[in-house]
């Protein structure tokens, strides 16, 4: 049996398919990220798994791809974290950039992460071409979802919100100025606390001007600083991954649009792709 699993720093989608290809059982847990969390705190997000784990000994193979697992040292960590729990198992760590690649490309393009944070690559036909060393939430990710929810905190703490909007915001989160520091300084994971705020965007809805001009400032952005790194980037299409571009999906191409950039594949997750590509392995053997 094969494991496939795919995890950002919010949550991790594990899917698994018998020798055949057919699907048996799929889990939603919270994330696991080698880069937030200890070996110990990693084996107890893995445990979480417990509909999946039923079948542990009867899984061969170990795809798992996640935020944070570009490093080898964070690829190593996940291996033994994983290889408690699937002792029988071949396991294969990636970051969620392989991902993505896997899920939506099948010709030369970009394909970006656009969820909690954001990262992008150029995908050849054959390997994969990291631009850049990503340095996280604090001084990267352009149009993630903690990119976002710190412009909307700065927004309303430097009153920049219109008043309808910050009224309900408030309404909304707890936001006291205590509150919030205790969460960016003191608490753990301050990208899942910045990113909670994301969700504001779609509620209060693309129609609004505040919302549309944000939402094109983090794009054009994303283009500036991510895009821009590849000589070719307008003769490609870009594929997305996470929830920001689904949900986002006509600003963003009118966004791009205006770039001449074409895009290309948008999909919430990458799990369902990820079952193509590997179930296609499987029945080519």
């Amino acid at each position: 049996m094969i494991l496939i699993a795919d995890s950002g720093s919010t949550k991790c989608d594990w899917l698994l398919t018998d020798s055949k290809g057919n699907l048996r059982q799929k889990q939603k847990t919270p994330g696991i990220n080698p880069v937030m969390f200890t070996l110990d705190e990693i084996k107890e997000r893995v445990g979480f798994a417990t509909h999946i784990l039923s079948y542990a000994d009867q899984i061969t193979h170990v795809y798992f791809y996640g935020a944070g697992c570009g490093l080898d040292g964070n690829q190593e960590l996940m291996q033994i974290a994983l290889l408690a729990f699937y002792p029988n198992a071949k396991v294969e760590v990636q970051s969620d950039l392989v991902a993505a690649v896997r899920a939506t490309a099948k010709e030369p393009s970009i394909v970006c992460i656009l969820g909690t944070g954001s990262n992008s690559c150029y995908y050849d036909g054959d390997a994969i071409h990291f631009g850049f060393d990503s340095l996280g939430y604090s001084v990267m990710d352009e149009a993630s979802g903690n990119y976002f929810g710190k412009q909307l905190l700065k927004d309303f703490f430097y009153k920049k919100m219109p008043s309808n909007i910050a009224e309900r915001f408030a309404l909304e989160y707890d936001i006291s100025t205590e509150k919030v520091l205790i969460h960016l300084y003191k608490e753990p994971m301050p990208a899942k606390f910045l990113a909670s705020f994301a969700k504001f965007i779609f509620e209060v809805g693309l129609s609004e001007v505040y919302i549309q001009k944000l939402l094109k400032k983090g794009f054009i952005e994303l283009i500036e600083y991510q895009f821009k790194l590849w000589p070719n980037y307008q003769k490609l299409p870009i594929h997305f991954i996470g929830s920001i571009a689904y949900f986002a999906k006509d600003i963003l191409e009118s966004t791009l649009a205006s770039e001449n950039i074409t895009i290309g594949t948008i999909l919430r997750t990458p799990i369902q792709g990820l079952y193509h590509y590997h179930t296609k392995i499987v029945k080519m053997k």
